[in-house]
């Protein structure tokens, strides 16, 4: 648990700055909010939930949200996160990372069987780049709080394995650059890493566009090949 505690400290202390939307004197408070949230959430299911780095770009955005609830009405931040390790993050809260490998397989498997020439491409080596998608729900490079929350609203709202759907969808988009650059381990594992739900460069507007149409696209699926509901696995129909 020490080092759990010395890690959150290191995450959290250069937390929130992404967003832009704070003065640095009110950094502190939010990122005491974080703590907060991130202590509520784990202690209260203390060595069954571990913490794992990228977990606060999560706890972050929660933050973030909960401070525009309306006065007097109580805190839910704590709450929410912890929903979100006990369900839907909960294969990457245990000791080691083989669950999220797991994860990472399964969406391999369903890319295959959604796009078999991105899912041959990309099937040649392990999908380490994904790895931080399900594990911070696409947020770490999110700049826009208005797309962290469309993010947070839909992984809240639906199946715990619908990060995946959300990774084939982003490498749908990304078709043409990937395949261009598929004869090249490097320069393929490097393009992949670069993937983003959204275009920073763009407006406000263009960007939460650009995530609507990635979710769109990732429902579309789900409905096409949904996962079974009693094991919690992929059965492609």
């Amino acid at each position: 648990r020490a080092r759990d505690e010395r890690t959150v400290a290191a995450d959290v202390s250069r937390s929130a700055q992404q967003y832009a939307l704070l003065a640095e004197e009110e950094l502190e408070e939010v990122r005491n909010e974080i703590r907060e949230i991130l202590g509520g959430a784990l202690n209260a299911h203390a060595g069954g939930v571990h913490y794992y780095q990228g977990l606060h770009d999560v706890a972050t955005a929660v933050a973030l949200v909960d401070r525009k609830r309306p006065r007097g009405t109580p805190a839910m931040g704590a709450a929410i996160l912890e929903r979100l390790v006990l369900f839907h993050l909960r294969d990457h809260t245990g000791k080691d990372l083989s669950s999220t490998m797991e994860m990472t397989a399964m969406f391999l498997e369903l890319l295959a069987k959604v796009a078999p020439e991105l899912g041959d491409a990309l099937g040649r080596a392990p999908p380490f780049y994904a790895v931080s998608w399900f594990m911070c729900l696409f947020l770490h490079d999110v700049r826009v709080l208005d797309v962290a929350v469309r993010l947070l609203d839909l992984f809240i709202a639906s199946h715990p394995l619908m990060p995946i759907y959300v990774g084939a969808a982003l490498v749908m988009a990304n078709k043409a650059e990937i395949l261009k650059k598929s004869s090249d381990a490097l320069d393929l594992h490097s393009t992949m890493a670069r993937l983003r739900v959204a275009d920073a460069t763009a407006t406000v507007d263009e960007q939460f566009a650009q995530t609507q149409r990635l979710i769109e696209i990732a429902l579309q699926i789900y409905a096409d090949h949904p996962p079974d509901r009693r094991t919690f696995t992929l059965a492609f129909a």
